[in-house]
């Protein structure tokens, strides 16, 4: 009788880390969405600098201002873009300093996803083995 209850209590804790593992695969799921929508949007920024790069000064532009609304503006100077550093701390750069900055970023998301992804498979891997370590359990 006594041996049932501790076999119990070890399913129960298992069945507890189980849940435990499937939220944090979960979370870990959310932050890969998050960083790959990140990287997407930083290449189509990439894309609009190149596209940018090769009009002249004062060539009149769509400017999306959020909501699926856009105002008509004159890119000033073709040259040169203002770009957030971090903390909301903005710098004038070159476009193609732009260009490599952000390619800086893709490259720190992309190592960021992959240990993210690292970190799941290694989730998964232990929530399989404790599965059927519970599944044991119950047979017996």
């Amino acid at each position: 009788m006594n041996r049932e209850k501790d076999k119990e209590a070890e399913v129960s804790r298992y069945l507890a880390l189980l849940e435990m593992y499937k939220d944090q695969i979960e979370s870990l799921a959310n932050q890969s969405q998050i960083i790959q929508a990140m990287i997407e949007e930083y290449n189509r920024t990439k894309i609009t600098l190149d596209k940018i790069n090769n009009v002249e000064d004062g060539t009149e532009v769509l400017v999306s201002i959020g909501g699926g609304a856009f105002v008509n503006a004159n890119i000033k100077d073709t040259k040169k873009i203002v770009y957030n550093i971090g903390a909301e701390v903005m710098v004038e750069k070159t476009i193609d300093d732009a260009i490599r900055s952000i390619d800086e970023r893709i490259d720190l998301l992309y190592n960021n996803l992959q240990k993210v992804i690292e970190t799941t498979q290694k989730l998964e891997e232990a929530a399989t083995q404790i599965s059927e370590k519970v599944q044991e359990m119950i047979k017996k």
